[in-house]
């Protein structure tokens, strides 16, 4: 019995399995990725949210589509809260505060026309306004959501580098604590790790 309960726990917090459900809260918005922050809530790049799109942002999950409203949206940190009238059964979405140099990272976007690709990296360090992810990125990723340990640490909002190839580029990402401040939460909730 021991074994088995231990097989599943294994099975449950695995990196596999936590990656799946991040891809199930990930969505696709025009030109990039947005990440269902609860029942009713996307939280995306502003970047992405053109002001022709402010009443009705066409949103995909998997085969299923549907219809956003912005919420809220702050163009200089580069972060909109979409909300959407379908309810989305959802447990909620941890944030994690804190990273250092080194921490592995899985971060989930749709790049072209890929959908929900996953590609683990690591956090290269941070400067005053971002985190710094070394990690796979492309255009579609921004709006994706940056996971450590299961826990959302930031969003994906612009590439930096060389621009010579795909593996010259770093990823900027708003760190989880000013998510937090331009969301007004009083202090993290849920974890996706531990569903």
């Amino acid at each position: 019995m021991k074994i088995i309960l231990s097989l599943l726990i294994f099975l449950l917090l695995s990196p596999l399995a936590i990656a799946g459900r991040l891809q199930d809260i990930t969505v696709r918005v025009p030109g990039g990725t947005g990440i269902h922050i609860n029942d009713k809530e996307i939280l995306t790049a502003a970047h992405l949210v053109k002001p022709y799109m402010e009443n009705a942002v066409w949103i995909v999950n998997g085969e299923h589509e549907m219809v956003g409203r912005l919420k809220k949206i702050d163009r200089e940190l580069d972060l909109a809260l979409l909300e959407v009238d379908e309810y989305m059964q959802f447990g909620g979405l941890g944030f994690q505060l804190d990273a250092e140099a080194g921490d592995e990272v899985i971060v989930v976007g749709n790049p072209g026309e890929c959908e929900d690709v996953t590609v683990w990296g690591r956090v290269a360090g941070r400067s005053e306004k971002h985190l710094i992810v070394d990690i796979t990125v492309m255009p579609g990723v921004s709006g994706g959501g940056v996971f450590r340990e299961g826990k959302l640490l930031g969003i994906v909002v612009q590439m930096y580098g060389s621009g010579e190839g795909w593996g010259d580029w770093l990823a900027l990402v708003i760190p989880s604590e000013r998510i937090i401040e331009f969301l007004h939460l009083e202090e993290p909730h849920g974890n996706m790790g531990s569903q």
